[in-house]
């Protein structure tokens, strides 16, 4: 089943591509008030749950005003560039993270961002070496078996759009 902007609506993976502009101290619940440096940043998670895919990266798209997950602490100051997307209800987000740190530095302060449920020591990633999210996003949409790659234009139309 599609939703309006023709994206699968079933369970997946996805890798978030996101840009803070400023240097910020963020507080994210019980995980503290780290400091986190301008740059781009990169949160691996999945939508296994109703909805799937589709309601998850509306739910990221927007600003929360009450954050459920940590990501949403991260979104109230970083724009979101680009996201990674692959189908599927297949478990994914701890081996997309353990390929990602070839690639960005892992955030570990706070220990355990956006891996509360996993063994993983975080799902969120800094790409200092990268000239911008949606660079390292092309680079691992092949290696991840990742099926598309949405660009800021597609996600602000997913944003718009109602769920069904």
């Amino acid at each position: 089943m599609l939703d309006v902007q023709g994206m699968e609506v079933g369970p997946g993976t996805y890798l978030l591509g996101l840009y803070l502009p400023v240097s910020t101290r963020l507080r994210v619940g019980a995980l503290g008030t780290p400091e986190l440096p301008a740059g781009s940043y990169f949160y691996v998670g999945s939508a296994l749950g109703p909805g799937g895919i589709a309601a998850r990266l509306r739910h990221h798209v927007r600003r929360s005003q009450r954050p459920h997950w940590h990501i949403d602490y991260l979104r109230r100051e970083a724009d979101l560039v680009a996201a990674l997307i692959s189908e599927g209800s297949s478990r994914r987000e701890c081996r997309w993270a353990a390929a990602l740190e070839a690639h960005a530095v892992p955030v570990l302060d706070p220990r355990g961002f956006g891996a509360s449920d996993c063994a993983c020591g975080t799902h969120l990633f800094a790409g200092a070496r990268w000239p911008g999210p949606a660079a390292l996003l092309r680079r691992l949409r092949e290696p991840l078996g990742a099926s598309q790659l949405w660009s800021a234009r597609r996600l602000a139309r997913l944003a718009a759009s109602r769920a069904r």
